[in-house]
């Protein structure tokens, strides 16, 4: 059985008896179960054909019905052999009963020649989001193959880094995804952290599953191959981290438990893509607004650049004056309305400032469904752009002028309109307005802010 923070807290000294099949099946099916999901839902796996996502697409395609699990397998372009390898990986996932379709990455400025793993987990993100948000249904369940030794090497690398405690907390169960939004409630699963690397492949073994070896995983180049040999030369640093990371994350737990309890007593998310700051928010300690908006950020611009512990202390103590104006940080603008603060998208990242470029027009096919500026899940009968009405406001009508003088000022050039081939405007539906145009607008910031704050998976389920 496993020995982790996510599982019964001893070692199997046989490692047979620990990848005996029944109890790794055992072990993952339950937490299907008791993350809620049903056998005759949609899942989406992560397919590498490695050892990891051999083991973990076997045991999804186990639980759920036939013909509910779609492999995805990323050709990255970076090795000449990886092509083969991905139409490997896909006759294999076939074989396994998923419905498998390889994602190619293209690099248009060419193969990157710094940062490399981390780019390529962009793209890779990128492209998982994209082909989740094609399938059926409005929560799809992405599962990742990280396993516990994946875990201490990422705890390792963020300890040497002088990560805080919330570095060490490590990878979570379940989290929305990273890097990019979706326009459906898109969470991140990864079952087997509870087992190691070896007790996976001896799974495979027993299945007779075979996976492919890529051999990155031996070039010391990159950093997590380092930690990872390190960590295999001291089993005792491994217990270390173990005990850290399980510490950390009951903390983080804990942390965002008390954040959500705060913010959903102190703020108010708005139909039209914005957010309202009570006087509790800005009357709450300088370090608890700070923590608070490590998640509004993200959750009001639709954008996850990670914004520095200074600069968020910085505004809330500039939230907390009585001198207040308004500020603007991390694609969010700041302003004033009486009593409260509202939290609405920066103009500047819609229109353009500073060599920065205007949001380019975002084309929609008719009855499409499409994610404009990370914020709102577009759908409309007819085709045209979506744009922010910021560019476009002088060419309203004054019946369309009237449609939104309830929202605020602050708010309004920041809300998606369509601009049809003859030039006319269409007001969305939805975004706080009844306009019958057949332009319907959603805005995501409930769905991204439970995402953020709620990470267990229990609360997935529809």
């Amino acid at each position: 059985m496993p020995a982790t923070a996510y599982g019964p807290r001893f070692v199997w000294k046989n490692s047979a008896v620990a990848a005996d099949p029944k109890w790794v099946e055992r072990d993952v099916f339950t937490r299907l179960a008791k993350w809620g999901l049903a056998r005759d839902g949609l899942a989406a796996v992560a397919f590498s054909g490695g050892g990891d996502s051999t083991a973990l697409l076997a045991l999804i395609t186990k639980w759920f019905d036939k013909g509910r699990v779609f492999a995805f397998i990323i050709d990255h372009g970076l090795r000449p052999q990886s092509s083969a390898e991905a139409r490997l990986a896909k006759a294999r996932a076939e074989a396994l009963g998923a419905r498998a379709e390889i994602l190619t990455c293209d690099w248009p400025q060419g193969r990157p020649e710094t940062g490399l793993q981390e780019k390529a987990r962009q793209a890779r993100y990128a492209h998982l989001a994209r082909a989740c948000d094609a399938l059926d249904g409005s929560h799809i369940p992405l599962f990742l193959g990280h396993n516990r030794d994946d875990q201490l090497e990422t705890v390792f690398m963020r300890r040497q880094a002088g990560s805080g405690w919330r570095g060490l907390a490590g990878m979570a169960e379940c989290a929305p995804l990273p890097v990019v939004s979706t326009t459906k409630n898109v969470r991140v699963m990864r079952p087997l952290l509870a087992w190691s690397r070896e007790e996976l492949r001896l799974y495979n073994q027993a299945q007779a599953l075979k996976w492919i070896d890529d051999p990155s995983n031996s070039n010391k180049t990159f950093a997590r191959i380092r930690a990872r040999e390190r960590l295999k030369a001291d089993p005792l640093l491994g217990d270390m981290l173990t005990a850290d990371n399980f510490a950390a994350r009951e903390t983080l737990e804990i942390e965002k438990q008390v954040l959500f309890r705060f913010l959903t007593e102190t703020t108010k998310i708005t139909k039209w893509g914005g957010l309202v700051l009570s006087g509790g928010f800005l009357q709450a300690p300088i370090g608890q607004i700070a923590e608070a908006l490590r998640y509004l950020l993200p959750t009001v611009s639709g954008q996850f650049k990670a914004i520095s512990a200074e600069q968020r202390r910085a505004l809330a103590r500039s939230l907390r004056g009585r001198d207040f104006k308004g500020a603007t940080l991390g694609g969010v603008r700041f302003a004033v309305q009486k009593e409260a603060v509202l939290c609405v998208r920066d103009m500047g990242a819609l229109t353009g400032r500073h060599q920065k470029p205007a949001l380019a027009p975002l084309p929609v096919s008719a009855y499409a469904r499409v994610l404009w500026d990370h914020r709102f899940s577009i759908t409309s009968q007819h085709a045209g752009q979506v744009v922010a009405l910021a560019v476009c406001s002088n060419r309203l009508s004054k019946a369309q002028k009237e449609m939104i003088k309830d929202i605020p000022s602050a708010a309004r050039g920041g809300l998606p309109v369509l601009q049809l081939p003859d030039g006319q405007i269409r007001l969305p539906d939805g975004a706080g307005m009844n306009t019958g145009t057949g332009f319907y607008a959603r805005a995501l910031l409930s769905q991204r802010l439970q995402g953020l704050l709620r990470e267990r998976c229990e609360s997935f389920s529809p």
